[in-house]
C-alpha cells in the first residue's frame, strides 16, 4: 500500500534508524535499496487486519536487557507510535478489524568470549476497538488493563508483559 500513510510512518521520530521492510532482520545497507512498501491487508484470527512490518536498527545488549525489557522498548520506541498513526487513519474504516504489527531489533551478546548479534522479532496485534482504547488511554492503569487485550509476540511466541509503573502505551 503506497500512500501517505506509510510517509507518515517512516517519518516517525525514533531513537534509532526505522525502515519499513515487507522482509524483516534486514541489514541496515541493503535495507536502504529495498522496496519500503510494507503496509498490506492481511487475515488474522479471522478479521481483516491492517499489517505493517519494518526492521528498527537497534541492538540492545543482552547482559544489561532482558527479553521482557527488549520488548517494552522496542513497543515504546516503535510499535505504540506506528499504532497511533494507523489507528487515527483507520478506526472510522469498516472494513479494517484490526492490527498486527511487527518489527525486528537486535541483541548483542558473547558465547564463550565470542561476540554475536541475532534479530529478534516483535508483534503487537490486536482487534480494532482495542487499539482504539489502547491509543486513547490517558494513564499508566487504562493502559495495563488494555494490556490483556492485546497480543504482544517475541520471535513468534506468544507472551505477557508484567505490569509496571511506567506503561508502555504512555508516550
Amino acid at each position: 500500500m503506497r500512500c501517505k500513510r506509510a510517509h507518515r510512518l517512516r517519518a516517525l521520530p525514533v531513537p534509532h534508524h526505522f525502515y519499513l521492510s515487507p522482509a524483516l532482520d534486514v541489514d541496515e545497507r541493503t535495507k536502504k535499496h529495498l522496496d519500503q512498501r510494507s503496509l498490506q491487508f492481511a487475515r488474522f484470527n479471522g478479521d481483516t487486519v491492517l499489517e505493517a512490518t519494518g526492521n528498527y536498527y537497534v541492538a540492545y545488549p543482552r547482559e544489561q536487557i532482558d527479553s521482557e525489557q527488549r520488548v517494552r522498548q522496542t513497543l515504546e520506541d516503535v510499535l505504540v507510535p506506528m499504532l497511533r498513526v494507523l489507528v487515527a487513519q483507520f478506526q472510522t474504516k469498516p472494513d479494517v478489524g484490526g492490527y498486527v504489527l511487527e518489527v525486528s531489533h537486535h541483541v548483542r551478546g558473547k558465547v564463550l568470549g565470542v561476540p554475536w548479534e541475532t534479530a529478534e522479532n516483535v508483534a503487537l496485534a490486536l482487534p480494532q476497538h482495542s487499539a482504539v482504547k489502547f491509543v486513547a488511554a490517558q494513564n499508566s492503569s487504562e493502559c495495563q488493563a488494555l494490556l490483556g487485550e492485546v497480543q504482544i509476540f517475541l520471535n513468534s511466541k506468544a507472551i505477557t508483559l508484567r505490569p509496571t509503573e511506567k506503561s508502555c502505551c504512555m508516550t
